[in-house]
C-alpha cells in the first residue's frame, strides 16, 4: 500500500479494508492515519490510533500519533500524548512514549515517574526504558557515570520486541509484506527476537584516570 503514494485515496481504502478483517493490524492503522492526516482529516486519524491504543499499545501507533503533532512546541506535544496514553495508562509503551515526551518538555520529574516502574528491577527490566534512564540521568543532572550504568542494564537485558520474518529469522526496520531479507511472503510479525546469551556487562570504573607522567 505504501507504493501507492501517488493513489492515496486508494491506498487509505485498502488499509481500511485491511483493518475491517483484522482490526488490530497496526501497520495498516498507521498507514491509514497518515494518509488522513494528508487529507486533512487528523482528527479522524487521531481516533483512529486513540481507539487501537484502549488494547493495542504499539510504537508503531505512538509514531503515527505524534507525527499529527510534528509541528507543536515539545510541551504541546506531551499534552497530546497524554491523552493518548490516558487509554491504557498502564501500558509500557504508555510510559515510555510519555517518558520521552517528558525528556523532549525538559520535564525530568515526569519523566522519571513514568520509568520507575519499568526500572525497578535491574535484572528483568525494559531495556528501552533503561537507555531512557541513561538519557535522562545526562540530561538532567550531567551524570555520565549514572547513564553509563543504565546503559550497561540496557545492553544486558532482553532486546525489545520488533518486526521478526519467522521464515528467516531477521529483524524488519518496519513491517512489510515481503520480508527484505529471504523475500518470503506475510511472514513478518510483531515479537520478540530470539534471546541470545550475553557476557556480564563490565563494571564501569568511574575513577578518574591520571597519568603521572615517566619518573623523573
Amino acid at each position: 500500500a505504501e507504493d501507492a503514494a501517488g493513489r492515496p485515496q486508494e491506498a487509505s481504502d485498502l488499509a481500511g479494508q485491511a483493518l475491517e478483517s483484522l482490526a488490530d493490524f497496526v501497520p495498516a492503522a498507521c498507514l491509514r492515519a497518515r494518509l488522513l492526516a494528508k487529507a486533512n482529516k487528523a482528527k479522524r486519524a487521531a481516533a483512529l490510533i486513540e481507539g487501537l491504543w484502549r488494547d493495542h499499545p504499539h510504537p508503531d501507533l505512538a509514531a503515527a500519533y505524534g507525527d499529527l503533532v510534528a509541528d507543536k512546541t515539545p510541551l504541546e506535544r506531551l499534552r497530546r500524548l497524554q491523552r493518548l496514553t490516558a487509554l491504557n495508562p498502564a501500558a509500557a509503551d504508555s510510559r515510555l512514549v510519555l517518558a520521552e515526551a517528558a525528556l523532549a518538555a525538559e520535564l525530568w520529574g515526569e519523566a522519571r515517574a513514568q520509568l520507575a516502574p519499568l526500572t525497578e528491577d535491574s535484572a528483568g527490566g525494559d531495556a528501552r526504558a533503561y537507555r531512557l534512564m541513561a538519557d535522562l540521568e545526562e540530561a538532567e543532572h550531567g551524570d555520565l557515570a549514572a547513564a553509563r550504568r543504565w546503559s550497561h542494564l540496557a545492553q544486558a537485558a532482553a532486546a525489545a520486541p520488533t518486526w521478526i520474518c519467522t521464515a528467516c529469522g531477521a529483524a524488519q526496520p518496519r513491517w512489510q509484506a515481503l520480508c527484505g531479507n529471504c523475500g518470503s511472503f506475510n511472514h513478518v510479525e510483531w515479537k520478540e527476537p530470539p534471546r541470545v546469551s550475553r557476557l556480564p556487562a563490565p563494571p564501569v570504573d568511574d575513577a578518574p584516570q591520571v597519568d603521572v607522567g615517566a619518573p623523573g
